[in-house]
Formats: structure tokens, sequence, C-alpha cells
């Protein structure tokens, strides 16, 4: 009694030792606290950074003190947004257990007996860009 549960004692998106602040032109107080993956997805000079329905205009990241310099724009009248272009690959790494999946005849017969396997993985994760896409 009087514990917490683990997911309200540790904080997934704070795992990461890199962070970076977003922090409005002006402003003392950041705005939010972003891993590093996600400050380079989203984060980038240029980019629509979206908070709590409110848009930012990013103006700089700055690497070394992990701050994104941030304007306010309002979403009603902007015409487009911001996309990061990525690419992830999970590999496994073998080992581990498999077994068929439990799925319902009708799913069998539409996939045959697809398998579920538990083990090591690498996970390889690429970022290669950015594209500005319109609204309409």
């Amino acid at each position: 009694k009087g514990r917490k549960a683990p997911k309200e004692e540790v904080n997934l998106r704070d795992i990461d030792p890199v962070q970076f602040q977003v922090m409005v032109r002006g402003n003392t107080t950041p705005l939010e606290t972003l891993d590093q993956k996600t400050a380079y997805m989203r984060l980038h000079p240029g980019a629509l950074y979206l908070n709590q329905q409110w848009a930012y205009f990013v103006e700089e990241l700055d690497l070394n003190a992990r701050i994104a310099w941030v304007v306010p724009r309002n979403p009603k009248h902007l015409d487009y947004y911001t996309e990061c272009r990525e690419h992830s690959q999970v590999v496994l790494s073998g080992g581990g257990k498999a077994r068929a999946a439990a799925l319902s005849q009708m799913l069998l017969r539409q996939l045959g007996t697809p398998v579920v396997r538990c083990g090591g993985v690498k996970v390889h994760w690429r970022m290669y860009g950015f594209r500005k896409k319109s609204k309409q």
C-alpha cells in the first residue's frame, strides 16, 4: 500500500538520457522535453511542431545546448505540415521460441499459419530527410 505502479514511476518517454527542451522564443519555461530520436524527427529547422492543438515553427535546433527554439503559429492559418522521412527495420537475431499463432479458423484459411516468435531482436532506424506536405 502506498507504492506507485511501475508505469507511474518510470516514464518510457524519458528513458533516453539525451533530452531536448522545446523553448518558445521570449519564454524561460520549456514548452516540453523530448528524447533525442523524437527531437530529430519533429524539431528540425523549418518543421511545424504540434503541441496541445497549437503549432510552433521551429527556427533553430541547437544540438550542443539540446534546445529547439520555436515560435507560435496559428494552425488554422497554415496550409501545410511537415513530417520526417524514416525507415525502421526489425531483425530477429536467432534463438528464442516459436509457436503457431492462435487464430480463428477463418483467419487461418485466409493467412495460412502465422508463427509467433519470442527472442532477441535488433532494431535499425534511419532518418533520411523531411518533407513539407499540403493539408489539401
